[in-house]
């Protein structure tokens, strides 16, 4: 098995079954990795004798760079004392009264019982892999341990090779002795009656069935018989050997007994627990109550509450009834007391909350100028130039509130909030204004439009910080002030969760003109949030922002609890001005009554207060120009008014409003229906051209009526009657609004990368955790549960950043882990029987059950979970309760629900003894450098390939999640952290109905030509493929719960026979094939065997399938002997672009195609099979040309001094061939190939010379721009060399004629025609128009030749020709490469320009048969 143990008096047992002794006392090595040049891990021992009871004094454990030492009284890191339990990098040590335990996520357990017995148990991938005492783990007992070639080796001989030596060393090593006369076995002998009598009693009945134990009855005969005759009456070493049995008979599965006694081998428990010799090591508390349902260690010894208690891990009293547990939040409650909070009030019950929902006003918040939140608690920021809804009573019309965004005047990319109008009653002439002007920095809100004819606003994908290195240091230093630990605001953050403030305050301070402004004002938003929860934060400007605490003036005083209205002269721009005074309370300056805050924070009279328009102030009594009008600032006013000329003709069936000669509750365009805007909420009127009574705008400028309207959807109009998916559910446009069915849908959790989470109700967090946390159950407060859902936390990387790549899914009484890419199976004890299926779905292990729960996993870092809408509501953990509202996701397992993150967090941990999880911290701050990489190569979210998807899901939280795994995985795994975190955003998109593409052979490629057998192209990549496809188990290709589309390598089986064999990974119908083996000297082949002449897939085989093997070298030719029957065919091929066509089912491998424009006709001649001959060589003529190709990739210095230089001389120096007069040269970034060097320098501000001359020279001295070094850089050479055609001496005539039955003519020509037999590759030929006829005549033996200007096609055929009458028009392709029946055609970047023709092709079946293409040859 899998463990290795040492106890008692030197016994040794090994992971093969051996038992020996060895009385060894120096230090040795008990178990090592080996075989391999770097060791792993390595666990040594150090023992001695006490008072003539062996004990071990020490156990060093190294793992990586890691040395841990064990002692009896304390633990040691890296010399460095620590306090268990502990965690560090995959390393997890812990304490309880009896064991120190070591447990590593490499695979190794290391347990100590402080006194005479170390266990360690090994993953079985270290299966004959090891070495030290515990032997080498071949599973075959004594080989290679104790009898090697030939030869048996003693114990002690063993042990002594097993020894560590160390400086000043004095250990003796134990003599040889040699096997044990008769003598001393018949003294020992006396013994065995004794010591099986102990063993063999009915008490071990279950140890017996699950572990013989003749090997521990040995040990105690042994240890009996070389006692001193006055140490008989010690049992200690009697304990010892069955303590061993104990403990190895519950790992095995069994039950022992409980046979210590007060007087015989007591064990004294802390606390008032109780000693058992088999219980669960993972122990329930009062916050952690189904930690033992959970626990996933073998029972083992030691103490353990008593029956109907939990251990009290709050005061730490050891156990007593749950019902007697108190709670904690912040502080610790008892029984019974009450938690009272704003929205809910709560009781303290058995350990956990019982709460109640009060009666609380909904908070609509917009703050700092574009950020917004929702009632509901959803966030998001929005930039836009109108009016916009910001709330209504969209039942009764009793209020209505707009808010005016505008763009600011210093920054034209982001807005400000000017206005805010309050509309009562539907009384549109009784409107109050309030004027604001407040710094706002998008989001989904253009719908929310007040009027239809406002622009829709664009989103903004850039990082504001990124332009500037000044600002945003400016902003981490500061805003970094917000999350401080023992700072200012720190006794608020369990009530309020900075972290949303501290991104704001960045993305504030970076976008504002005036920094310190916008910065303040996201201070005061987290201080008012704290006061309306109760906390107030005095002080707090005494650190930040004190500037308006000494600033005030002389006629102002400073409050931090101001809840008057202040009066402004930007307020007197309203109709009205009033408030409540019962708000929250603020801080700031206040006037006295009677004077009016101006722009520069004095108190002035009314008649001296400016006027506030878009961002500007005009100063009393001046005029500005305002759409048209003239205003004048009277009293804090503008009164305004027109001088625009009316234009009064509008097109039909439009007509014109003037709101001059309107009545006073009609207001023209303001308030004009159209089909997107039924209702319209306006304040004022606007003259212009609108549709008529009846008819509505349909936001094209027509007039419609209101059943004819269509509907808008992410920038799209659809017209009535239009269906669109939502989710699970339809939608249907009717009468300009879409109406969509009500189903419940299918709920997704995810979980990937560093830690995160993505819960049921769409709420986002992260954390760093070091144990395993609950995801999801079904057993949440007194209900009994069916399943739970466990992922682990594993590290990468040295920055202590962790990734979920451990599984535990529970399915009543079945367990599942996933773990290292594979599944494994075990029952529990008790649970329910529920079935589940498991299957490989593109990259995903998917595993579904009865119970309504999937969970789909990548085999790396990715978990999603799936739940059928039973569970809605019913369900717990750290994806939500699945109820539809993501505020209250926060919930504790005590039932309580928090803003504080960790405190949620922790409350889900698996395991009591793991230490507390920490705020993420940002890797991206530890490394500079690498955030530059991190934000260029996660750039591709904001870029082109997924714009389809930016107004579908929001690319923020993934774009940052994506930087801050890329910046954390430094030490290996690179693409590994960045490629989860795209494939998240990816699959996001997927999820939305945007389907994309986005990896290449350069970024995240996934090789699905792996999983083909040879001369086999069943697996392909798809993107987005339905996981519900036909197979020989589900043959309709239906599921019963749908998954989502799904990423990955697809079978992709024949039209005639579409069902694939799941039990073999293989279409079960068989073809028999012909394989021609080919060689491809070009580079990026690209291999398309199921394309047809149209560029369509061929769905239907309709000739004898054929099957290219890629390689590289010089293409293979065979040629065929057929006999001729005329059967022609005509086939018109239409214009395709970028692809490779081909006839039926003959595969092509093209390089590089650029087509522009193709029509023309051809003619196919079919011929019956005959016998493949080779031709012999025959004498030869030459023919010179020239071939061109491109070089490798040279790459042979790399900027570690900061410079790199990439000349011709640098890469000969390193042993590299390069052609003496190059033809071109390219230079890329290695980080982004597919960027020019242009490009990429412009991009990155990098000084870079790139020159066909010399090379590529990048020097750090020259770099002006951030990482002020140079990136790694590669570059390639286009070389020319002539090369050699070897011609025939066969007679190729060439006539010039329209119709022909014989040949009637030899005309000389300017072509050049040839036989081969070794086809010419050319590069980048390009032709332009060409239209002319060409006749192919045949010889016995002949050479079949098409001719075209500047190539020749050349087919060998030895046919017996009964008609020879056609009729031939040549004619190129379009950069596609055509061919008839079973024959490849190998092309290199051909780029045709517009042709017209015609062309005659004659083959057999199968053949060897020659296409045409202008300046490619094909043979």
């Amino acid at each position: 098995n899998n463990i290795c143990s040492m106890w008692g008096h030197f016994h040794f047992k090994t992971f093969d079954g051996d038992v020996y002794q060895f009385q060894g006392t120096c230090e040795y090595n008990l178990v090592s990795e080996c075989q391999i040049p770097v060791q792993g891990f390595s666990v040594h021992v150090k023992r001695s004798q006490s008072h003539g009871n062996p004990q071990i004094t020490r156990v060093l454990v190294t793992i990586g760079d890691m040395a841990i030492v064990l002692t009896k009284k304390l633990v040691m890191i890296n010399e460095e004392i620590i306090k268990l339990p502990y965690y560090l990098a995959g390393v997890l040590l812990e304490k309880n009264a009896i064991y120190t335990k070591l447990y590593a996520k490499l695979g190794l357990s290391v347990m100590w019982n402080r006194e005479d017995a170390v266990m360690v148990e090994l993953d079985t991938k270290y299966s004959n892999n090891t070495c030290g005492l515990c032997g080498d783990f071949n599973g075959i007992p004594i080989y290679n341990e104790f009898l090697a070639e030939a030869r048996v080796t003693g114990s002690v001989e063993f042990g002594n090779k097993q020894r560590i030596y160390g400086p000043n060393d004095g250990c003796v090593d134990p003599y040889e002795e040699d096997e044990a006369d008769q003598d001393t076995v018949d003294k020992c002998q006396k013994f065995q009656g004794d010591c099986s009598a102990l063993l063999q009693s009915q008490d071990w009945s279950s140890c017996r069935k699950v572990l013989s134990p003749e090997p521990y009855i040995q040990a105690c005969v042994v240890d009996r018989c070389w006692s001193h005759p006055r140490d008989m009456e010690n049992t200690a070493t009697l304990c010892f050997t069955l303590s061993e049995y104990s403990r190895q008979c519950s790992h095995a599965g069994g039950i022992p007994p409980n046979w210590r006694t007060s007087t015989f081998c007591a064990v004294q428990c802390p606390f008032n627990m109780e000693y058992s010799e088999s219980g669960s090591p993972c122990v329930d508390t009062c916050t952690h109550r189904d930690t033992s349902s959970l626990c996933e260690e073998h029972k083992m010894d030691g103490c353990f509450c008593p029956p109907g208690t939990v251990f009290d891990n709050i005061s730490e009293k050891g156990c007593i009834p749950q019902e007697e547990c108190q709670c904690k939040h912040n502080q610790t409650y008892n029984p019974g007391d009450v938690l009272l909070k704003d929205d809910e009030e709560c009781v303290c019950q058995n350990g956990s909350w019982a709460c109640e929902r009060l009666p609380t006003p909904g908070v609509c918040a917009v703050e700092e100028g574009s950020h917004f939140t929702t009632y509901d608690g959803k966030e998001f920021t929005f930039h836009g130039d109108c009016y916009y809804v910001l709330s209504k009573d969209c039942v009764g019309s009793k209020f209505l509130i707009l808010g005016q965004l505008i763009p600011c005047v210093a920054q034209k990319t982001d807005t400000c909030l000017k206005s805010i109008a309050l509309l009562l009653n539907n009384d549109k002439n009784n409107v109050r204004f309030h004027s604001v002007y407040s710094k706002i920095p998008w989001a989904p809100i253009r719908d929310a439009k007040a009027h239809p004819n406002c622009p829709d606003s664009s989103d903004r994908l850039d990082d504001p910080c990124s332009y500037s290195v000044d600002s945003e240091s400016y902003a981490e230093h500061w805003c970094l002030k917000l999350k401080e630990k023992e700072g200012q605001f720190a006794k608020c953050h369990s009530t309020v969760n900075p972290e949303k403030y501290y991104k704001r305050c960045k993305y504030s301070a970076c976008t504002c003109e005036k920094s310190e402004d916008c910065l303040c004002a996201v201070f005061s938003s987290y201080v008012r949030a704290c006061t309306a929860k109760g906390i107030f934060l005095q002080g707090w400007r005494d650190t930040v922002c004190d500037k308006y605490t000494a600033r005030c003036r002389a006629s102002q005083t400073f409050s931090y609890m101001l809840q008057g209205c202040q009066r402004t002269c930007d307020s007197l721009g309203s109709e009205r001005q009033g408030c409540s005074t019962q708000y929250t309370p603020v801080d700031g300056c206040a006037c006295p009554a009677g004077l009016y805050e101006d722009e520069n924070g004095g108190c002035v009279p009314m008649e001296k207060c400016p006027c506030y328009h878009n961002g500007e102030h005009v100063k009393p009594g001046k005029s500005i120009n305002i759409r048209n009008e003239h205003c004048v600032c009277t009293n804090g006013k503008l009164n305004c008014n027109t001088w625009k000329p009316l234009i009064t003709d509008c097109p039909a069936p439009k007509v014109f409003f003037n709101c001059s000669d309107a009545s006073i509750d009609k207001h023209g365009l303001e308030c004009a229906q159209t089909c997107t805007h039924h209702s319209i909420d306006c304040v004022s009127c606007e003259s212009g051209c609108q549709c008529p009574t009846g008819l509505l705008d349909d936001g094209l400028g027509h007039c419609v009526k209101e059943h004819e309207c269509p509907c808008q959807h992410n920038g799209h109009l659809y017209a009535a009657g239009a269906k669109i998916p939502d989710s699970c559910n339809s939608c249907t446009c009717k009468r300009g609004k879409w109406e969509c069915t009500d189903k419940k849908c299918p709920g997704t959790c995810t979980i990937y990368g560093s830690g995160h989470y993505n819960t049921f109700d769409k709420q986002r967090f992260g954390f760093n955790g070091d144990c395993g946390y609950v995801a999801v159950q079904n057993k949440c407060g007194n209900k009994t549960g069916t399943f739970h859902v466990i992922t682990e936390n594993v590290p990468c990387g040295t920055t202590g950043t962790t990734c979920s790549k451990a599984v535990r899914i529970l399915l009543g009484r079945t367990q599942l882990e996933l773990i290292d890419g594979i599944i494994t199976e075990s029952e529990l004890q008790s649970g329910p029987k529920i079935n589940y299926k498991v299957r490989n779905m593109g990259l995903y292990l998917v595993i579904e059950s009865d119970a309504g729960l999937a969970v789909l996993w990548d085999r790396k870092t990715t978990v999603r979970i799936i739940l059928q809408p039973q569970h809605m509501g019913e369900v717990c953990g750290l994806c939500g309760n699945y109820n539809g509202n993501g505020k209250d996701d926060f919930t504790t397992q005590g039932q309580l629900q928090v803003s504080d993150i960790m405190e949620f967090v922790n409350s889900w941990k698996a395991h009591t003894s793991c230490s507390d999880a920490e705020q993420g911290f940002d890797p991206c701050i530890k490394s500079q450098s690498r955030t530059t990489w991190a934000k260029m190569q996660c750039s591709i979210i904001k870029g082109d390939t997924f714009k389809d998807c930016h107004k579908m899901v929001d690319l923020t939280p993934y774009f940052e999640n994506c930087v801050r795994d890329s910046c954390a995985c430094d030490t290996g795994g690179d693409c590994e952290c960045f490629c989860t975190a795209v494939a998240a955003y990816a699959q996001a998109c997927n999820e939305a109905g945007v389907c994309v593409a986005w990896r290449t052979p350069d970024i995240c490629p996934v090789f699905c030509d792996y999983y083909n057998g040879p001369d086999e192209c069943t697996w392909h990549y798809n993107p987005c493929l339905t996981p519900c496809y036909k197979t020989c188990l589900n043959r309709e290709g239906q599921c019963k719960d749908p998954l989502p589309n799904l990423e990955g390598c697809y079978p992709v089986c024949p039209a005639d026979k579409p069902f694939f064999d799941e039990e073999n990974d293989t279409c079960p119908c068989h073809i028999t094939t012909t394989t021609i083996p080919t060689r491809i000297s070009t580079t990026k082949n690209v291999l398309t065997p199921t394309t047809s002449i149209f560029g369509e897939t061929s769905k239907s085989p309709t000739s004898t399938p054929t099957t290219i093997t890629a390689t590289t070298g010089p293409p293979h030719i065979s040629t065929t002997t057929a006999k001729i029957s005329t059967t022609p065919t005509t086939t018109q091929q239409t214009r395709t672009t970028g692809k490779t066509p081909k006839a039926t089912t003959t595969p092509v491998v093209t390089s590089g195609p650029r087509t522009k424009q193709t029509s023309e006709k051809s003619t196919v001649m079919n011929t019956k099979p005959s016998t493949t001959v080779l031709t012999p060589p025959r004498p030869t003529i030459t023919t010179p040309c020239v071939i061109c190709e491109w070089s490798e990739w040279f790459n042979v210095d790399y900027p570690a001094s900061g410079s790199d230089i990439e000349t011709y001389e640098n890469i000969k120096n390193h042993g590299k061939t390069i052609c003496e007069n190059p033809e071109n040269i390219q230079c890329r970034a290695v980080s982004n190939p597919d960027l020019s060097v242009d490009d990429f320098t412009q991009l990155t501000g990098q000084v870079v010379q790139c020159n066909i001359s010399f090379g590529l020279v990048c020097e750090k001295d020259k770099q002006t721009q951030r990482p002020y070094k140079c990136f790694d850089y590669k570059i390639r050479l286009l070389c020319c060399k002539p090369c050699v055609t070897t011609t025939p001496e066969t007679a190729v005539t060439i006539v010039k004629t329209t119709k022909t039955s014989t040949p009637s003519s030899i005309l000389p020509t300017a072509f050049t025609s040839t036989t081969t037999t070794t086809p010419v590759l050319t590069s980048k030929s390009s032709t332009e128009k060409t239209s002319e006829k060409s006749t192919v005549v045949t010889t016995k033996p002949s050479t079949t030749t098409t001719t075209t200007k500047g190539t020749s096609h050349v087919s060998i055929t030895t046919p017996k020709i009964s008609t020879a009458t056609t009729s031939t028009q040549q004619t190129l392709t379009t950069g596609k490469t055509t061919k008839a029946t079973t024959t490849p055609v190998l092309t290199t970047r051909s780029s045709t320009e517009k042709t017209s023709g015609k062309y005659t092709v004659v083959s057999t079946k199968p053949s060897t048969t020659t296409t045409t293409t202008t300046g490619t040859p094909h043979v």
